[in-house]
């Protein structure tokens, strides 16, 4: 297995030069190579999956692994610019996430600011409707 691994100096990546899937992740066995190095040098993943701090699917080192969610691997891909969503130059409702109406939630992922003052102002009108405390309901929303 060593023998598929290229150390590349400028990154200190353990590059896998074997199999490896449609998206640059070294397979061996059935299993991905990252996965397989970070349990035999760090330690067993059980659930969690096995990321990549130097954002190089091909790395074996155990030292830019990291064992995390389904939920932490995809605001990482978020913060990195990779996730499918970052393609996106509009809302769902067309609003374009750019200027004035961009901004980012405390994970890193945008938010169409138009998007937002719509979910509000409903949210508000239903609380006039149900005789609610707005403050309450914006309490709710932000725990979400």
């Amino acid at each position: 297995m060593l023998s598929n691994i290229h150390y590349n100096k400028d990154t200190d990546c353990w590059e896998w030069c074997g199999p490896y899937t449609h998206n640059g992740y070294g397979v061996s066995k059935g299993q991905r190579t990252h996965r397989i190095f970070y349990e035999k040098y760090i330690e067993p993943l059980g659930d969690l999956w096995c990321l990549h701090s130097c954002d190089n699917p091909c790395c074996v080192n155990p030292f830019h692994l990291w064992a995390g969610t389904v939920k932490d691997n995809a605001i990482d891909s978020a913060q990195k610019g990779r996730h499918r969503n970052n393609k996106k130059t509009h809302c769902a409702l067309g609003h374009p996430y750019s200027g004035d109406n961009l901004r980012y939630d405390k994970r890193g992922f945008r938010i169409c600011k138009k998007c937002k003052n719509i979910a509000q102002n409903k949210n508000r009108a239903k609380a006039r409707g149900l005789k609610i405390n707005q403050i309450i309901i914006d309490g709710i929303l932000e725990s979400e």
